[in-house]
């Protein structure tokens, strides 16, 4: 997989709660490798980063039963949208039972319940968040063979990342736990996902947690930052 664009030392983040205009924006200082995109192999519940130590807005099981991995409910469903989330875009194809995972535990059962796939962009929105508040998104999802190579974007981040879902193909074992971690602006966020070959991602379940992320907010006034700039130089 490849990642572009992500943060990978001290900077800042600037924002605007209005429109920008009065010069008044916030900056978010902290340590920027912990924002971003990353994509590991998934090998069961142990590994999963699922835990009923974090704070969830949304835990969504596609095409299956409801499920509890490691404390944690994932509503099962065959709908399109539910509370806090909503497909806006792709996924309008289903299969109801994945072919047979490596991957253990609750987790590995989640896996062979069944995904939605199909469409070009392919996009998740998520509502319900605090605005200013950290958040991990992610992806559970196994190799169904072949190619499966997308590039998912937040919009709430810079950057995006390239990955192979189906890179552990025939491999023990063949999951794959896609993430980003991102901070809130406003209520809502949306994932996007481009399939850069013919083959479209598999979305097996989703969740989206708070985060210990803390970044360090400071208020100040575009201007006077620019003028303390100049004066420098």
């Amino acid at each position: 997989y490849k990642v572009t664009g992500v943060q990978t030392c001290a900077l800042p983040i600037f924002s605007s709660a209005g429109d920008g205009n009065d010069g008044n924006w916030s900056v978010s200082w902290g340590n920027g490798s912990e924002l971003g995109w990353s994509a590991s192999r998934l090998n069961g519940d142990e590994d999963s980063g699922i835990s009923s130590d974090h704070a969830y807005t949304v835990a969504v099981n596609l095409h299956g039963s409801t499920q509890t991995v490691n404390g944690v409910e994932f509503i099962g469903t065959t709908a399109s949208s539910g509370t806090n989330w909503a497909l806006t875009a792709g996924f309008f194809s289903s299969v109801a039972n994945a072919n047979s995972t490596t991957v253990s535990g609750e987790i590995g059962n989640m896996l062979t319940d069944g995904f939605k796939y199909n469409g070009d962009p392919q996009k998740i929105k998520l509502t319900g968040l605090t605005d200013g508040q950290a958040y991990v998104f992610s992806l559970y999802g196994q190799a169904w063979g072949g190619e499966r190579t997308c590039e998912l974007s937040c919009s709430d981040l810079s950057g995006s990342i390239t990955v192979n879902q189906d890179q552990y193909n025939g491999q023990v074992t063949d999951g794959i736990l896609v993430e980003c971690t991102y901070v809130a602006i406003g209520t809502e966020v949306e994932f996007s996902i481009d399939p850069l070959s013919s083959h479209t991602w598999h979305l097996y379940a989703f969740s989206n947690r708070a985060s210990d992320f803390s970044p360090q907010l400071a208020s100040v006034q575009i201007d006077s930052l620019w003028k303390d700039r100049k004066s420098t130089r």
